[in-house]
């Protein structure tokens, strides 16, 4: 089966100045609760339901203020296939009153792990993920995406690891060198890649600008590098080390970054 080329989903409208987001309910806990949580890429601050006992079906959603082009949606530090949620992305042209239209069909994440999905590009105002009636314990979300996404022309360039791991841990060892204990504290991504013959075009017009304005900052971003046959390979990453390295080779541009986030 053919590659797909790597996406990376980076312009997160839900964190425009215009957009204000509403939830059926939310918790009151700064950390866990309140739906405006999902205005920034924190995984551990999020919005968390407050639908007690029954469960039914419920909705957490955004007005972007205005039509926007939308061509992907992507959830990170949630616990939806804990709790055995069906999710809808959904659109509309008059906040649900009577226009409803899915953009993403119903589905059960099979982990609780970020993933993200592409479509073809839906510009509207009104957007939401509908969570069906049956879900088990309260629903949590740390990062809502919505956006359009950046396509990479080429496959990265052999001896690409998309499985690169650290692990952080910490040993305790007696007075004779003999190990007491190990804990693992963390493991983080830490992901190379570099692209051969892009174009000079792509560079100036499509990467250095997004480059310039986002990447460099080292905000987090979605990565999925085969959305094809690894769609569950999608990872919360950002720019380790903000260095925009772009040489020419005769006529073409080399591209390489590295990338890192934690392993969940």
């Amino acid at each position: 089966m053919a590659s797909a080329d790597p996406i990376i989903a980076w312009d997160n409208k839900i964190h425009a100045s215009a957009s204000t987001l509403a939830a059926d309910s939310e918790t009151a806990s700064d950390l866990t609760g309140p739906v405006n949580n999902l205005t920034n890429w924190k995984t551990f601050s999020r919005w968390k339901s407050d639908e007690g006992p029954g469960f039914a079906q419920m909705d957490f959603r955004v007005d972007l203020g205005s039509n926007i082009a939308i061509t992907s949606f992507g959830l990170a530090g949630h616990n939806l296939n804990t709790v055995g949620a069906e999710i809808t992305l959904q659109y509309s042209n008059d906040n649900f009153a009577a226009d409803i239209n899915d953009a993403v069909a119903a589905s059960s994440p099979s982990d609780d792990e970020a993933f993200l999905k592409t479509f073809s590009s839906i510009s509207e105002r009104y957007w939401r993920v509908l969570v069906s009636a049956g879900y088990t314990a309260d629903i949590e979300v740390g990062v809502w995406h919505i956006g359009p996404h950046l396509t990479m022309p080429e496959l990265p360039e052999s001896g690409f690891n998309p499985d690169a791991q650290d692990t952080d841990t910490q040993s305790e060892l007696s007075r004779n060198g003999h190990l007491l204990g190990s804990v693992q504290r963390f493991r983080m991504r830490k992901i190379s890649v570099q692209f051969k013959f892009l174009t000079d075009a792509f560079i100036q017009n499509t990467f250095k600008p997004a480059w310039e304005n986002y990447f460099s900052t080292g905000e987090p971003f979605f990565w999925v590098w085969d959305i094809t046959n690894h769609s569950d390979e999608v990872y919360l990453v950002r720019i380790s080390t903000p260095s925009l390295n772009v040489p020419f080779n005769e006529f073409w541009r080399n591209l390489s970054f590295d990338m890192t986030g934690v392993a969940e």
